[in-house]
């Protein structure tokens, strides 16, 4: 959902079990976080 006051943004693979000893997360979606979090750091250094 978009807002016009947002303060912050959180991104994160998909997690299930979270906070248990069952935890784990998707692998795919890992990757694609990973790609994103590289673009913006990238994006950031040109500022």
């Amino acid at each position: 959902m978009k807002k016009k006051d947002l303060d912050f943004v959180a991104i994160a693979p998909n997690i299930y079990d979270a906070h248990s000893p069952k935890e784990r997360c998707s692998i795919s979606s890992l990757k694609k976080i990973y790609k994103y979090v590289i673009i913006i750091l990238e994006n950031l250094k040109n500022i």
